[in-house]
């Protein structure tokens, strides 16, 4: 097993406690911890918001069946993205299973210190803070409804009603000109940072929103001990990450459970 396998590995691993961390408070979460990979189910019938991260090296296909069997019973679409190392168990399972195969995914990696803020280009004032309470939760509910396009009850219910409660998990919020415009999700585990739910309201896009909220992000979790920064990229947001200085570690396989 080489160096750049065990990076991703345990960069899958500590993403996918943390995205559990994240999703324990959501109104119908649950979360399942298993030797081969974790799922975060936020309980909602949107598949990103159920997801599994498969890390193994041990118990990767029981890890892939029981995933899929909760999800099935509960009914709920979800992924499931796998390490490359034990993508071919993965896969094999996703077969025996129906699961669709998805495009790929970059698992992208930062070092605190190699983190670079972003510069001020914008002619608006955007500013980003920790949300502490139960007022600012429900407007990171609304920006993620309207950048998901999805109805801003759900994200609500993902979030959870006591998410102000949870140790290791931090939602941020920036605004423009002083709207809420862009929200990012945290969890850390260990000296290790993941971030989820990243997303910007349509209309405010292209003005730094999401970058500013993820500076704060890092500030606060660096002044706490963290040492490595990491999430799975999209085709929207991977440029984005490379200008604060993340890269891609591997490309992660991704299936879709249909969740019937």
């Amino acid at each position: 097993m080489s160096s750049s396998d065990l990076s991703a590995t345990s960069l899958c691993r500590a993403l996918g406690d943390g995205w559990c961390r994240l999703v324990r408070g959501a109104v119908h979460g649950e979360v399942l911890l298993l030797p081969g990979g974790s799922l975060g189910i936020g309980g909602e019938a949107f598949s990103d918001m159920n997801w599994a991260y498969v890390h193994g090296p041990d118990g990767v296909e029981e890890a892939v069946h029981a995933f899929v069997q909760r999800l099935r019973a509960r009914e709920l679409p979800g992924v499931i993205t796998a390490a490359s190392l034990v993508a071919g168990q993965v896969e094999a399972a996703a077969r025996e299973l129906g699961l669709k195969r998805e495009e790929d995914w970059p698992l992208m990696s930062c070092r605190a210190t190699d983190f670079r803020s972003p510069g001020s280009s914008s002619a608006h004032t955007c500013v980003a803070e920790r949300v502490v309470n139960q007022a600012a939760i429900d407007e990171v509910a609304d920006v993620l409804g309207d950048a998901y396009e999805l109805p801003a009850w759900q994200c609500a219910s993902m979030i959870g009603t006591y998410s102000l409660e949870l140790a290791d998990a931090d939602y941020f919020l920036a605004r423009v000109d002083g709207e809420a415009a862009s929200a990012a999700g945290t969890a850390r585990v260990g000296t290790t940072v993941g971030f989820y739910a990243v997303g910007t309201r349509q209309a405010l896009r292209r003005q730094g929103a999401a970058s500013v909220a993820l500076t704060c992000a890092v500030h606060y979790h660096v002044a706490r001990g963290a040492e490595r920064l990491g999430l799975l990229g999209s085709a929207d947001g991977t440029p984005m990450y490379e200008g604060l200085g993340f890269a891609t570690v591997e490309m992660q396989a991704a299936w879709l459970v249909d969740g019937v």
